[in-house]
């Protein structure tokens, strides 16, 4: 008869190598996504914003699994390891995530796997609702930029009802400019947190 056996996570190398490439993924869904906001195409770019969504979606459980794996070779170690902060720059938006993050390396210390196991688990939930925050401003964002490409338009067709398609054009075109430069500003600030608004995982 077969018996059935406990699935054991993946080695820390192994585990760090996906975290990795994880990242990788993330980084580039984020440059596709940040590509498409700029030219107005709300269908292209809910679809890059999903696409990248599921990329962070993939980085958090892949975050999780290395974690998991450190715990399992020495939950006390593990902490002794891991970052101090969850994200390199304060944001009110990470409160949440930090809290979590620091209980969890406070129940590591204990070393008892039934508490470790548990604040893991309310740092994995954390860490999702921060996710689900980011997809929902960005939404917000989206619509608002396209929302305002719309606005410019129908002000130089009121201002010049037989304005050339041309000329529309080029007001799409500075709508977009204007938004692209503000998403320029975003990624500088951005550039040196990984795509990931600072956040930084324990390395292997």
């Amino acid at each position: 008869m077969a018996t059935e056996t406990a699935l054991l996570p993946p080695t820390v190398r192994d585990a760090a190598l996906a975290l990795y490439a994880a990242r990788e993924r993330v980084r580039m869904h984020q440059r596709g996504y940040d590509r498409l906001r700029r030219r107005g195409d709300l269908q292209a770019t809910s679809r890059a914003r999903s696409e990248w969504g599921l990329a962070i979606l993939e980085f958090i459980e892949a975050s999780v699994t290395l974690a998991e794996a450190k715990d399992h070779r020495r939950a006390a170690w593990a902490a002794s390891t891991s970052h101090g902060r969850m994200f390199s720059i304060a944001n009110p938006g990470h409160a949440q995530c930090e809290r979590a993050w620091r209980d969890y390396q406070e129940a590591r210390k204990t070393g008892n796997m039934t508490i470790v196991t548990a604040a893991r688990g309310q740092w994995r939930e954390a860490f999702v609702a921060w996710l689900q925050e980011l997809i929902s401003r960005s939404t917000d964002e989206d619509q608002q930029h396209l929302q305002e490409v719309r606005d410019l338009l129908d002000d130089s067709q009121r201002l010049d009802p037989g304005a050339a398609p041309g000329n529309r054009a080029a007001a799409l075109t500075r709508a977009s400019r204007e938004h692209a430069r503000q998403e320029s500003i975003r990624r500088d600030t951005m550039r040196d947190q990984g795509g990931l608004q600072g956040w930084r995982p324990a390395g292997p």
